[in-house]
């Protein structure tokens, strides 16, 4: 995405097949996913009449991954933001890489690569990145977006008028605006509640504002992360009635895509092949249990990179049906209220749309 849009305001071809303009607006909305967008068409008149294109995003549909592959161009496993959350091996500890990295983190995680924005001061393009206060000092934001100048605005609003603002400034940019405000609110009532549809309408009214000003020099680019599905309380599952915590160092991942970790050792293949076979019989065809390998010979994941390396799991659980997988004694207690869920591999958690403005 952003490889695109940097590539159109160099007047270079892209992958997207976006013309060239001096500046490009791209809008991230966290967690709109093409069947949320779809199914709530009535609460996005303006964007479900441009709502022309289908992409997918990367296993598991989750924000740090996603974010991170938006950036460097790179799928998970090839940069090591392979999920939510995950077991550090050599630390010893679970790592949350959204929101529990610090700000030397991210660089030592990427190593080499380069980041979006890096690429756009390398090619003298400007690059701003528009969100709430809250992330513009975090790990994450170090990781994702080094070199970005971070412009702090509270509201969805907020945050629009001064992309609109920056349309006026002279030279060629990368304009990045992060709407984070669905998500968190289908995470804790449901994407279905009415407050979910409502912002659904501000951000509809936002947007089509926003194209009507922008003129024939400039154009926006609108996608999400992932998609979310709603799981009903009677329909969790938890590991922790059937295997205790000391089968695992850890359990990560995603309440739809859970990664479960051994301890090391020579026996590790034996012990997960076991594992796996428990837990094929406890969750029948709720879930798929798989090991790395089976993803990336099912394309999921390529080989992984040695910074990717300490976080690989043995085993990967992930939902198939309408489920949110826990196990209590590794989950926050927060995490157990969630309505909204995503991490899996479904067409509704991995399809989000693309929205091409002006251009």
């Amino acid at each position: 995405m952003f490889t695109s849009a940097l590539a159109a305001v160099s007047g270079k071809s892209n992958s997207l097949n976006l013309p060239k303009r001096e500046k490009y607006i791209v809008i991230l909305v966290d967690g709109l996913g093409s069947h949320n967008l779809e199914s709530a068409k009535g609460h996005a008149r303006f964007l479900s009449s441009h709502n022309t294109r289908k992409i997918s995003c990367w296993f598991p549909s989750t924000t740090a991954a996603s974010l991170v592959s938006l950036s460097l161009g790179l799928r998970p496993g090839q940069h090591p933001f392979i999920g939510y959350q995950v077991f550090d091996r050599e630390a010893g500890r679970v790592v949350n890489l959204l929101s529990g990295i610090g700000n030397s983190d991210g660089e030592i995680l990427l190593g080499s690569n380069k980041t979006a924005d890096q690429l756009a001061g390398l090619a003298n393009v400007a690059f701003t990145f528009i969100g709430p206060a809250a992330y513009k000092s975090s790990g994450f934001t170090t990781a994702f977006l080094p070199a970005a100048e971070y412009v702090a605005a509270a509201s969805i609003e907020e945050r629009f008028s001064k992309a609109i603002d920056r349309l006026s400034s002279p030279g060629q940019e990368i304009i990045y605006l992060y709407v984070p405000e669905l998500d968190q609110i289908a995470h804790s009532k449901g994407w279905h509640h009415l407050s979910w549809a409502m912002q659904l309408e501000l951000l509809d009214s936002q947007v089509q504002n926003m194209a009507s000003r922008i003129g024939d020099k400039h154009g926006i680019v609108l996608t999400a992360d992932h998609g979310v599905i709603d799981v009903d309380y009677s329909q969790h599952i938890y590991l922790d009635e059937f295997f205790d915590k000391g089968e695992f160092a850890a359990v990560a991942g995603d309440t739809r895509a859970l990664y479960l970790y051994q301890g090391d050792g020579s026996q590790d293949s034996i012990k997960a092949d076991s594992l796996k076979t428990r837990l094929e019989h406890v969750l029948g065809n709720r879930a798929v249990v798989a090991t790395p390998k089976d993803l990336r010979e099912a394309g999921y994941w390529s080989e992984f990179s040695d910074q990717a390396k300490i976080f690989e799991p043995h085993l990967i659980v992930i939902a198939t049906a309408k489920v949110a997988l826990y196990h209590r004694d590794f989950a926050k207690p927060q995490s157990l209220k969630m309505i909204g869920h995503h991490g899996a591999a479904s067409p509704e958690e991995l399809l989000v749309p693309l929205i091409v403005l002006g251009a």
